[in-house]
């Protein structure tokens, strides 16, 4: 079994103005994201809950310990879909993922977990487990824009996520999930998250980077946000 490596993580919620002012420090040192060709990319998201929403409820109680599962797919390429079992223990925590084809992820959505009993991968048993115990159903999808900078030192990495929206309720989760998306350059400009994800002790570049002068640590997750915003 691979060694679980934790990592610690900061979330501010910032204003259009000051994710400006960090979005032209960061371009002007620190690398994009190697993985994207252009920035920003699309990244969405179905995240799954239990029948009392322990999850959600772990966010909004301030809870230290939470686990979450989600489906993530990247600018609408469903070739390369990813199952993640996101864990957080206070500001530190830890992700595993495996990557599963789009009749797969259909089926994990509708509830059909016998698809993945031959996946020999530890996150599809956890899954399974949660779903036989707690009843995991889909909950909400959520995309938004996403651009992303390195910096080698501590394995640090900064996002910025704005545009977001999300779908909840009475909807058809796997069309809503699989559903090509556009989102204009022109949308919401309200809310952008950065989360600063690093190993060890954050690089004092990147502590002087990340300075706005109106940024404060918060609890907060994309889940939560896609909840609330559409009142549970």
């Amino acid at each position: 079994m691979n060694e679980i490596m934790y990592r610690n993580e900061q979330k501010f919620i910032v204003s259009y103005q000051d994710a400006e002012v960090l979005r032209s420090r960061l371009r002007a040192i620190l690398p994009m994201d190697e993985h994207f060709e252009s920035l920003p990319y699309l990244v969405k998201t179905l995240y799954f809950d239990s029948y009392d929403d322990s999850a959600l409820y772990d966010c909004l109680d301030g809870n230290a310990e939470k686990v979450k599962y989600r489906l993530r797919y990247y600018n609408n390429d469903t070739s390369f879909i990813k199952m993640e079992k996101k864990v957080k223990i206070g500001t530190r925590g830890y992700k595993v993922d495996a990557r599963i084809n789009k009749d797969e992820a259909l089926a994990l959505i509708n509830g059909q977990t016998d698809i993945v009993r031959n996946r020999k991968e530890q996150i599809f048993y956890d899954y399974a487990v949660a779903c036989k115990t707690q009843l995991l159903t889909a909950k909400v999808v959520m995309e938004y824009m996403r651009e992303a900078y390195v910096f080698a030192l501590a394995n640090t990495r900064i996002t910025i996520d704005s545009r977001m929206r999300s779908y909840i309720g009475h909807v058809d989760f796997a069309e809503q999930f699989f559903k090509k998306t556009h989102i204009p350059l022109d949308d919401d400009r309200s809310k952008f998250l950065v989360e600063v994800k690093y190993d060890g002790v954050l690089p004092s570049v990147v502590r002087a980077l990340i300075q706005t002068g109106k940024t404060s640590c918060l609890s907060h997750s994309k889940y939560r946000i896609g909840r609330m915003m559409n009142r549970m």
